[in-house]
């Protein structure tokens, strides 16, 4: 998972939130929030949709899969060739793409 810690911090302090509101309105600790953002460890899956529910955001922004906070990728809204795309992106990263790409490229 790679996670977007400017995201999570930026968008907490344009919703006008502390740590420690987020921490109650998640029940995540504010201490373990810090090390979140602090670049110290990543959120589980979990914690993630915890704070994408209580910063009205999407999890892909958070993890830096979407430029936009309130939209993600929206699988059915792609042919079959794009999502195998996305998701050899969401699984493997660029080295993914390159194995993607080589593939088809090699079937023809």
């Amino acid at each position: 998972m790679t996670f977007r810690i400017n995201r999570l911090r930026a968008t907490r302090e344009e919703k006008g939130m502390s740590q420690v509101e987020l921490s109650r309105r998640t029940g995540i600790s504010n201490v373990v929030i810090n090390r979140y953002e602090g670049g110290r460890s990543e959120p589980s899956i979990g914690n993630l949709v915890k704070f994408a529910e209580v910063l009205g955001v999407s999890t892909d922004y958070l993890l830096g899969l979407s430029h936009t906070p309130d939209q993600s990728y929206e699988m059915a809204k792609l042919d079959a060739p794009e999502a195998d795309l996305v998701d050899a992106y969401r699984h493997g990263g660029w080295a993914g793409v390159l194995h993607f790409v080589a593939e088809r490229l090699k079937d023809g």
